[in-house]
This record gives structure tokens, sequence and C-alpha cells, in this order.
């Protein structure tokens, strides 16, 4: 049980720190590889096993099948579609939570691809082109890239040979590929997706849309200060607790120093975290 532990948190670090992510690839790449060996093996009745995950466009499998909706956004029928749909989704993964907490990332995923499925069955019955079907988590993907291109468009990627690019040069490229590479009912699904992701990203920008800026606490005055003949014992506390929050802002200064060096992707997971408490308790 230990060894699980363990290698759940290793996996979560690998994601960014973020148990969300992790379980969202680990889905992806479980229920894919699954799904692809049951249908080479099963040989005629791959379609019916299909059916069971995968959307379909027509009315009648779909309200029998109501779940797929959910699932068929964590399921890929083919390796390339595979590998290229979970690159993206832990690259921009990972960007999306240098802005965004993690159940935003799960909401803007799941809201993604439901927003996709229903664009599709829509399209592909009022078009009367009913009978196909969808599968893939590229309009739940398609979601975080557009929110992260929006949300912090001068976020800086390093690529090993280019140098650094710029997110709104990078990420729109994608988008383009991803959506692009699709046709008839899986092309609006792909745009469904794109349109979900920007309307929450706009609807979000009241926050700070700035990983790198993180706004220092103003102090608070301590409501001790009130008393006006503490005791002994009083004016210790008093002391103990101006000398931990001299501690907090000393070490709060360090980590702003490596965010405004380095970048905020640069903290580790339990840097980010420190970072977080120690805001809070300064507020």
């Amino acid at each position: 049980m230990a060894s699980i532990d363990s290698i759940g948190r290793r996996v979560a670090d690998w994601c960014g720190g973020s148990k969300v992510l992790a379980i969202l690839l680990a889905a992806n790449i479980f229920l894919s590889v699954v799904l692809m060996t049951v249908c080479i093996l099963s040989g005629s009745a791959a379609d019916r096993i299909v059916k069971l995950f995968t959307l379909s466009s027509d009315l009648r499998i779909f309200f029998s099948h109501p779940w797929t909706l959910a699932t068929y956004m964590i399921v890929q029928l083919s390796v390339l579609h595979l590998l290229f749909n979970m690159l993206w989704l832990y690259w921009f993964g990972k960007f999306f939570l240098d802005a965004w907490p993690e159940h935003s990332l799960l909401w803007t995923y799941v809201g993604g691809g439901i927003t996709a499925g229903i664009l599709y069955l829509v399209t592909c019955n009022l078009g009367g082109n009913s009978g196909g079907m969808l599968a893939g988590s590229s309009g739940a993907v398609l979601a975080l890239m557009t929110a992260v291109t929006l949300r912090m468009p001068d976020y800086p990627v390093n690529f090993l040979l280019v140098g650094e690019v710029r997110m709104k040069w990078l990420a729109p490229i994608a988008i383009l590929l991803t959506v692009l590479g699709a046709s008839g009912g899986a092309l609006v699904a792909h745009v469904g997706g794109v349109v979900f992701g920007a309307v929450f990203a706009l609807a979000s920008r009241r926050r700070p849309a700035n990983p790198f800026s993180v706004s220092r606490p103003e102090p608070v005055e301590d409501k001790r200060r009130r008393v006006f003949h503490p005791s002994e014992e009083g004016a210790e506390n008093v002391a103990d607790i101006l000398s931990e929050r001299r501690r907090m802002h000393e070490r709060l200064d360090e980590l702003l120093d490596k965010v405004r060096i380095s970048g905020y992707a640069s903290l580790s997971a339990k840097e980010r975290k420190e970072l977080d408490d120690i805001s809070s308790k300064l507020k």
C-alpha cells in the first residue's frame, strides 16, 4: 500500500503536483489501451464494445447509452490519437495550473468535452448525417489550450533547439492543427471545445491574469495591540506572533525572488503550496 501511495505521489509531482491532471492522464491512457486491445481481440464484437464508450450521433443509440457523453472524452481509438491528445493534455494541463486551481482544471476539461459532445449531436442530426461516432479528448483538451492562451498569452515556453516561445504564438498553432485535423461533426465538436475554453477564460478574467506576479500581502494589524495593559504572558505571545510573522515574510521574499528570476513554473509543488499557505496566513 505504501508503495502504491509513493507511486501516486511521484506521478502527481510529475504532473506539477496535481492529482487531477494525473488522474485524467491515467484514465485516458488506461481506458484507451484496454479498449483498443479488446477491440483487436474481440473481432466481430468490436463494434458493440466500442458503442459502449463512444458517442453515437444516432439519437436512439445515444438515449440508450447516455453515459457515453462522459466516457467518449476519455477514450481514444488509435495510438496516434492517444499520443497527441495526452501530450497536449500534459503540457497545457501544467500551464493551466499556473493560472487556475485544480478544480478548475477538472471542470474545464469536463465542460469542454460535454460542450463538444452536445454540438456534435446537434450538428449531425440537423444535418441529416447521424450514424457516426465521436471518441477522444480533443474537445476537452482544446478547452484547456484556449483558456491558457487567452489567460496568459505572454507565458514563456522553452524549447531545446528553438529557445523561448511565447504562448500567444505556440498555442494558436497547436489549436489550429488539432481543429483542422477533423471534419464534419468532429470539426464542430472541436470548435465547441475552443468556445467553452474561451468563455471560461473570459468569465474568470477578474482574477489576476499573470501567474508570474504574486501580490505581496499587506501587513495585518495585530488585534492584540489594542490591549492597553497586556500581561507578561500576553506580551510573550505577541512577541512570538511578531517573530513568526517576520519569519514568514522572509520566506515569502525568498519565494517571490525565485518567481521574479525564474518564473512561477520554476517553483516545485511543495514551494507552490508553501507560497499559498504563507499568503493566506498573512492576509
